[in-house]
């Protein structure tokens, strides 16, 4: 029996381009510090000329760049000279910061943050001598203590204490008795003291020794640590009661890193931390373990990883950031215990790598779990953030600010994974607002929707998914192939219930059955060039070592279920109605896979290989899963490798092991007695990719839900081992980085090949062809309003009333019992009028991410102005045309046998609140019903089209003003500039957002590019007609039409949703309240979608009134172009605040519009014709009857703004999107079906 399911999730995934637009710096950035919040956000502050700016990291960011920073100026005061030092400290109970700066002039400021309005307190120096620096920190009532290095004489620094409260500075008499002079210094309640009363202390560095010394008491208890002259003190604190903080400092003449390891007597030794290699900044901070990568020591045994380390970083004087960690084997040791503290030490440390490069300055700060965040102030003063995964360990980089002498902004291009999830109700209709929660197995930065969030095992994001039912998530992936798993749960699953992603799944699932032939034919989609230039042996055995590290790292668990549909019933594999929406027949195929744990809720065309569910408390997608009982063994050519008989060996060799064969080569090699390398498996990597270390071999043994290595290295002619186990299948790309590193394949080579790049070419050429369609609009409407719309007369409108009763009667009879199903959902039993058909959803499904990047990107945007005020020319014709259209068009709307005709088929359209029901209604019943109607509405419109022709022809004034409206979202406006070179305004936006799925469906139907014969710069609209084939503009009519499926759905849900959200409080249902107000797409942009796409449709058909005898062709196209010149007519009038879909008016109009489609469907499909209809002219017909749904299901809308049930208003909005979805899936998929048969 098959687990009923209450949603369908489909995952598409790709790794593409994406943009950012960071915040821009002008000048060298000094005197820098960070915290993090109580929701592990950053905040760094920064000196930058005369001002102090907060660049903060926020979750609630408007903008869709990654990271989501905001730079702000804290409007420092300028008149006591320039900030000079800035030191921060956050408060520990509210979270919030203290900032204090200094300045030239030797006074100082402090403020709080989380306060309505910046407010910087002055603290004047009273002493006359000069601040050399000064320190802020807690004691231990929480109060906020301050004390300064003082210049006194000479180069003597005299330590002073400064009250607050009364601004009384006084020299610290506890230090001056341990020192004279004081080199660096850190204040902390850490070491406050029982002695003497004490409630914060300091850790002095002095000429002659480090100590730590209690404060501001008379009597100082001074605890000495180490002689010597040392500054850059950095003092960690450790979780333990009466815990001295472990000591880190560099010394001032040698400028080498040291730690000071406490001894059993109570005295400390020395440890030098980086070498030889001379520092000029240094900081440690303590690391809490969540879920680190198991190692080995050299002996092969298991380490089992501490719950506490520490982590350094350093900055040399090259500008490089060093990292070193202390060893994976034990947390520190109690080492000794006086009266009044307790003394631990570290008594191993790993190996330092370097992790960057060009650095000017750091900062450290530490999330409330323990991760270490690395603020690096670039060299060309740009800001980025560095960061380990404390559990792969691999390293990641952000930019935060790219510097820019103009002060101009920049779009930065940057490469990620860009994925896009999908979630259906059973029905396949897109829910909208639906409640998302987001983890990830590891530390990541995502931006979802357009907001920046980080997630981690523990850390969640909540968000809602857009309008179209979508959550985009962007991963920056600038130097690997590697990608978080991401864990989901959406509204509509079972609690205990999650769906695993895998963003890298797609390549993952390609290396694991590459083949040395795939290898060859691998191009780079830049250069057109082959992506390796190596000789076929070396090819075989690169593609055998990706197969073989991927299938460990990877295994396909021996019980795991089908990828997809088809690998449990090919036959039933494109048959999206059964594979999504069964709830349990327990007899179908897709039960079959439903009935599989790891496949529920999961869309049938979603892979294994990119998402799995699971229960919450069961290993991750993510995790190494299993073991597949083999091994490998993979040599390279390396810096000491030696020719035999002349011949060098070659660049990659492969042999293929058991795991017994695996385990017996890394104990032989482990016992060769090479040094060991004490890395992290992402320092080891990274010291690889940066050329530290020469990678010679690489041995691996699968073992349960994980993978043991044997690594070997050169570095200058020695080499050296490293052995450990990986625990997550990301870690594989590791690997997969140096093999084909070994090759001179690098990063973005592999991009080149790997990526879902857009053709912009093709894009903007189809792009600039909708704009030429449209512009060429304005004549032609106008033509049609000249020449065409008079031509309805009076013996016009009698002459269609005549025969059409009979051809009415005639179209139930011929229909039967035929349903929407026939080119709504993809079975294949009665098909409309005919044989042929079927849906076309699955071109919708099959959508590779990237297709609907660019539509997301400004769907997902926030902000925008939603109204626009008319320049060109004076609104009082217009507006008086339109009192008079709506004053004719609502006394049409209030006819009595109008009403009478509609109350039927609204009954019926509102029961239509699934896919399902709306599939089983029978054609002839809606004619049966809408049978009184079509006559009333023939009789409206010829009361309307006289008043209706002289709004319209007004409205064409204001044509191109309406569509240049700019679209105003200065985050998108700048990407969007960027990738398409031009402005975002309504043309260009819908446009080009359009353009891109169009292009790719497109050619996914016929091969081709579109419109690739026509120039849009050099011909007009008719040309361009011209020059494109009858049957490539019947498809280019249906791609549109299925790409307006989901943005007609979501015009719908915006308004409805908006109905709800006006209901009294008490009267809303608990389960649907979010849905009110979500939708903050830009309203411009959506009106624009929904204004085009028909406008488009009818500029593409216009020949049809080439005819002119012929009434049906010109009905019917008058129809289609109504539906355009309305919303136009009525953006123009209400300057863009609302289209007529929120009106009674503008509903009425959309429901007469309706129905007069359906008129002149019936008249088409029913007409005398002596020559047999033939199956392309019935996927006209069949087009023409679903084209009337959209439009004539806008009357539902008055429900919903009139009644005060919200069941009722909830019912409105269900039967409203099925209903747009229905008729404009059902309408492409029938003109795609025409296109598609030829002549």
């Amino acid at each position: 029996m098959a687990n009923p399911t209450n949603v369908v999730v489909q995952v598409h995934t790709e790794l593409q381009y994406d943009y950012d637009v960071p915040q821009a710096l002008i000048a060298s950035a000094s005197g820098i510090a960070s915290t993090m919040d109580n929701s592990a956000l950053q905040n760094v502050y920064y000196i930058h000329g005369a001002n102090v700016f907060n660049a903060y990291e926020t979750a609630t960011a408007t903008g869709v760049e990654s990271p989501a920073w905001v730079i702000e100026d804290m409007l420092f005061p300028t008149t006591n000279g320039n900030p000079t030092i800035l030191r921060v400290v956050t408060q520990p109970i509210s979270g919030n910061d203290t900032i204090l700066v200094s300045t030239s002039t030797n006074v100082f400021y402090i403020l709080q943050t989380g306060t309505r309005y910046l407010q910087w307190t002055l603290y004047t120096n009273p002493t006359g001598i000069s601040i050399v620096d000064f320190k802020p920190a807690f004691d231990v009532n929480g109060n906020l203590q301050v004390s300064a290095a003082m210049l006194s004489s000479g180069s003597n620094h005299l330590m002073y204490t400064i009250n607050l409260a009364t601004n009384n500075w006084t020299v610290d008499h506890g230090v001056q008795a341990f020192t004279t002079s004081v080199n660096d210094f850190a204040l902390s309640s850490a070491y406050a003291s029982s002695l003497d009363n004490s409630q914060y202390g300091y850790l002095i560095s002095s000429p002659t020794a480090i100590a730590a010394v209690t404060a501001a008491t008379k009597f100082n208890a001074v605890r000495k640590v180490y002689s010597g002259n040392f500054s850059q003190l950095s003092p960690v604190e450790l979780p333990y009661a009466n815990a001295m903080p472990l000591v880190f400092a560099i010394e001032t003449q040698t400028q080498l890193g040291a730690y000071f390891q406490v001894l059993s007597d109570g005295t400390f030794q020395r440890v030098a931390l980086f070498g030889s290699t001379k520092l000029q900044a240094m900081t440690a901070c303590l690391r809490i373990a969540s879920d680190p990568a198991v190692t080995m020591d050299a002996g092969g045994n298991l380490v089992s990883p501490p719950s506490v380390s520490v982590e350094v970083f350093a900055l040399d004087i090259y500008g490089n950031i060093l990292h070193v960690e202390s060893s994976m084997n034990q947390d520190p040791i109690l080492t000794f215990t006086d009266t009044y503290a307790s003394y631990y030490a570290i008594t191993g440390w790993k190996d330092s790598i370097s992790i960057a490069s060009q650095k000017s300055g750091i900062t450290v700060t530490v999330t409330p779990d323990g991760v270490g965040i690395v603020i690096a102030v670039g060299q060309d003063n740009s800001l980025q953030v560095w960061q380990q995964d404390p559990a792969t360990t691999d390293w990641t980089s952000e930019n935060l600010a790219i510097p820019d002498g103009s002060g101009a902004t920049q779009v930065v291009q940057k490469t990620v994974y860009y994925c896009e999830v999908s979630l259906y109700d059973t029905a396949m209709v897109p829910v909208a607002g639906g409640t998302a929660t987001v983890n990830s197995i590891q530390y990541t930065n995502l931006n979802i929707n357009g907001r920046a969030s980080t997630v981690d095992p523990v850390r969640s994001a909540v968000m809602n998914t857009n309008g179209l039912g979508k959550l985009c998530f962007t991963y920056d992936s600038p130097d690997s192939l590697a990608a978080p798993t991401l864990s989901l749960w959406l509204e509509g699953m079972a609690s205990a219930d999650r769906i695993d992603i895998a963003p890298s799944g797609d390549i993952q699932a390609k290396f694991k059955s590459i083949t040395s032939d795939d290898l060859k034919t691998a191009t780079n989609q830049v250069t057109g060039q082959p992506v390796m230039n190596v000789d076929d042996p070396t090819r075989e055995a690169v593609a055998d070592a990706l197969h073989q590290v991927m299938n460990v790292f990877d295994p396909d668990d021996p019980n795991a279920p089908p990828t997809t549909l088809s690998a449990v019933a090919p036959e039933a594999a494109d048959d999206a109605s059964e594979a999504s929406s069964c709830s349990g027949c327990s007899g179908c195929a897709a039960c079959a896979v439903l009935a599989i744990p790891s496949r529920r809720y999961l869309h049938h065309k979603t892979p294994s290989h990119r998402a799995l569910t699971r229960k919450r408390t069961e290993r991750s997608l993510g995790h190494i899963r299993g073991q597949v009982a083999k091994g490998g063994h993979i040599e390279f050519r390396h810096s000491l490798s030696k020719p035999k008989d002349g011949v060098l060996p070659p660049l990659v060799k492969t042999t293929r092991l058991t795991s017994d064969e695996a385990a017996k080569q890394i104990q032989k090699l482990r016992v060769q007695g090479w040094p060991s390398l004490n890395f992290s498996w992402g320092d080891l990597w990274k010291s690889i990719k940066d050329g530290v270390y020469d990678l010679a071999s690489y041995t691996f043994n699968s073992i349960k839900n994980g993978v043991e290595s044997f690594i070997t290295l050169i570095k200058d002619g020695v080499t050296y081992a490293w052995n450990g186990i990986s625990n997550f299948v990301r870690q594989a790309f590791d690997v997969v980085g140096g093999i084909f590193e070994k090759i001179k394949v690098f990063f973005q080579d592999l991009f080149d090949w790997l990526a879902f790049l857009l053709d912009w070419g093709a894009m903007k050429n189809t792009a600039e062809t909708f704009k030429t369609y449209i512009t060429g609009f304005q004549q032609e409407g106008t033509d049609w309003l000249t020449n065409v719309v008079p031509q309805a007369t009076d013996t016009f409108f009698k002459s269609l009333k005549s025969g059409l009763g009979a051809a009415i009667d005639a179209a139930k009879v011929n229909m039967g019992t035929t349903t929407l199903a026939a080119y709504d959902s993809t079975s294949p039993n009665a098909n409309l009028l005919g044989d042929g058909g079927g849906s076309k959803q699955s071109l919708l499904d099959d959508l590779p991410s990237t297709a609907m990047w660019l539509l997301n990107k400004i769907l997902n945007a926030f902000g925008g102005d939603n109204t626009y005020s008319f320049v060109s020319a004076t609104l009082t014709n217009i507006q008086n045309f339109f009192s008079k259209f709506a004053q004719a068009a609502t006394t049409a709307g209030l006819r009595d046998d109008f009403n009478n005709a509609c109350n039927d088929f609204i009954a019926l359209f509102v029961s239509l609140v699934d896919r399902s029901a709306a599939d089983g209604t029978a054609w002839n019943h809606f004619i049966d019903l809408m049978k009184d109607a079509v006559f009333v509405v023939i009789d409206i419109i010829e009361t309307l089209v006289l008043v209706f022709e002289q709004l319209a022809a007004e409205a064409f004034k204001f044509f191109f003003e309406l569509f240049n409206a700019p679209v105003e979202l200065p985050i998108v406006s700048l990407i969007f500039k960027k990738v398409t070179g031009t402005d975002l305004s309504i043309i260009n936006s819908v446009c080009y957002s359009l353009a891109v799925p169009f292009t790719i469906i497109f050619k996914i139907i016929t091969g081709r590019t579109p419109f690739a014969q026509s120039n849009p710069l050099l011909h007009k609209s008719a040309q361009l007609r011209a020059l494109t084939t009858q049957d490539d503009l019947l498809i280019s009519r249906g791609v549109l039409w299925l790409l307006m499926a989901p943005i007609d759905a979501i015009a719908d849900g915006v308004g409805v949703a908006a109905d709800y959200g006006k209901l009294p409080d008490d009267t809303k249902i608990p389960g649907l309240s979010k849905v009110a107000g979500y939708f903050p797409s830009p309203g411009r942009f959506i009106n624009g979608l929904t204004l085009i796409v028909p406008l488009l449709n009818a500029a593409m058909s216009y020949d049809m009134l080439s005819d002119k005898d012929n009434a049906m062709h010109i009905t019917t196209w008058s129809c289609s172009a109504a539906v355009p010149v309305l919303v136009m007519s009525w953006l123009v009038v209400t300057g863009f605040k609302e289209g007529p879909r929120g009106s009674v008016l503008g509903q009425t109009c959309f429901g007469i519009i309706g129905l007069s489609q359906l008129g002149a469907a019936i008249w088409h499909s029913e007409k005398p014709n002596t020559n047999p209809v033939t199956a392309k002219e019935t996927d006209q017909i069949n087009a023409q009857y679903f084209g009337f749904l959209g439009p004539v299901c806008k009357p539902l809308r008055a429900i919903s703004q009139r009644v005060k049930n919200p069941y009722a208003v909830a019912a409105v909005g269900a039967s409203m999107v099925v209903i747009d979805l229905v008729g404009n899936i059902g309408l492409g998929s029938c003109l795609i079906s025409a296109g598609s048969r030829g002549t």
